[in-house]
């Protein structure tokens, strides 16, 4: 994908803000999902997923200015692909209420050699409980998530 447009450098402590047309260039990543799900006996929906993404593709991200070559930046990224491997449980305790349950485990897909604070991540861990209520054509749902991130050391 490519972003063009105007870059403004400012607060320069030797002279005036410059502008110049800029060039981002960046890759979005392909992803794939897959899951099942099954209903237990009628109270309860299990179900598990598997989610890929394509992070390999993403090698590096180049800003370039026109009119002035200096300001060009180049970063490598080489990021590996992610997986996100998920479960979830959902008790049926009525026609009206359910509770839900799940986990998530998502791999990291920055190296330490292309680590940076801008993008702070590591592997994780994702606790999530949920509450549902309908009735006739209304529903309301709450939920929350709690994420543990893997110390990360580079």
């Amino acid at each position: 994908m490519l972003y063009k447009g105007q870059g403004v450098i400012s607060e320069i402590p030797t002279g005036p803000n410059l502008k110049s047309s800029v060039l981002a260039k960046y890759s979005f990543p392909d992803e794939f999902m897959v899951g099942y799900a099954q209903r237990i006996k009628g109270k309860w929906d299990v179900e598990a997923d598997l989610q890929w993404t394509n992070w390999s593709q993403y090698k590096h991200v180049s800003v370039e200015f026109s009119d002035r070559p200096s300001w060009n930046t180049f970063s490598p990224k080489n990021w590996r692909d992610g997986f996100i491997y998920k479960l979830g449980l959902e008790y049926f305790m009525n026609d009206r209420v359910s509770l839900r349950a799940g986990y998530a485990y998502s791999t990291s897909p920055v190296p330490s050699s292309s680590f940076e604070p801008s993008t702070p991540d590591a592997c994780r861990q994702t606790l999530y409980l949920g509450y549902g209520y309908k009735k006739n054509s209304f529903s309301a749902n709450i939920a929350n998530a709690f994420t543990i991130f893997r110390d990360r050391f580079v």
